[in-house]
């Protein structure tokens, strides 16, 4: 027997009698991996702390995740949610910046955004139409960008605007009338407030040219018996000659065509 193994006996023997009085060792001695004995997902911690020791993301002191698992094993279930709600207190469906709650569900009237600019009118969130009435509306930052209110390009100058000619403001652009009714929008003397002319336009933007009641019309009289002749008690105006009608009256009777001022004795 070496001398080697002489020495080392009284060792040999001394863990012999060890094992013999404790048994084997406890499930969470580390073995020569440097792994604890019982720790089957191998986060550190054996089945006795860990409360699903098949899943390494979850142990004592884990993160808390919001994903309906006890991750921290502390008996409660995503109490520790990060998720950032909004108080949406006109219940319009947009939150507000300013008041917040943090967890993984959110409580009742609150919601995933802050983009409400007033939580106290539900007509005012980013979904609403702006209008002509100093707000803003849809939350933003300007007031009155979008107004719906039609005003008419005057280019002319005559109050009267360009119908084909529009944009949409609350505020009168310069050079824009509210008023849509020109007809020539490139001339101050065509307008529905102008009077009718007998000159082949329609003055008055009334859809007519040169009709009965133009300023400058003549007057026109019936020539009954064709001679050429008319009757001064017979007339009408207008801007055309009518038909049946000249534009002078010497004849004395307009019955008979052998009698009139050219006519020998």
């Amino acid at each position: 027997m070496s001398s080697a193994f002489l020495t080392r006996l009284p060792l040999l023997v001394l863990g012999s009698f060890l094992l013999l009085g404790t048994g084997c060792p406890p499930d969470d001695v580390k073995n020569d991996t440097g792994t604890i004995s019982g720790d089957a997902d191998g986060d550190g911690f054996d089945a006795g702390d860990d409360c699903d020791d098949n899943d390494p993301d979850v142990y004592p002191g884990a993160d808390e995740a919001c994903d309906g698992i006890d991750n921290d094993c502390d008996g409660e279930v995503d109490e520790d949610g990060d998720t950032v709600w909004y108080a949406d207190v006109d219940g319009d469906g947009y939150g507000d910046e300013a008041s917040t709650i943090t967890g993984c569900d959110p409580a009742s009237g609150y919601v995933d955004n802050a983009d409400d600019c007033d939580d106290a009118d539900a007509s005012l969130n980013p979904a609403a139409s702006e209008a002509c009435d100093g707000i803003d509306n849809d939350c933003d930052g300007q007031i009155d960008e979008d107004g719906d209110t039609p005003w008419y390009l005057d280019a002319d100058g005559d109050g009267y605007g360009d119908p084909d000619a529009v944009t949409y403001q609350c505020d009168q652009p310069t050079g824009y009338v509210s008023d849509n009714t020109d007809c020539d929008d490139s001339d101050e003397f065509i307008s529905p407030s102008a009077l009718e002319l007998c000159d082949t336009i329609d003055n008055d933007c009334d859809g007519d040219i040169d009709e009965a009641g133009a300023l400058d019309e003549s007057l026109w009289y019936a020539d009954s018996d064709g001679d050429t002749y008319g009757n001064g008690g017979v007339s009408v105006t207008a801007c055309d000659q009518p038909s049946g009608m000249v534009a002078d009256d010497p004849d004395c009777d307009d019955s008979d065509p052998p009698i009139n001022p050219a006519a020998t004795h």
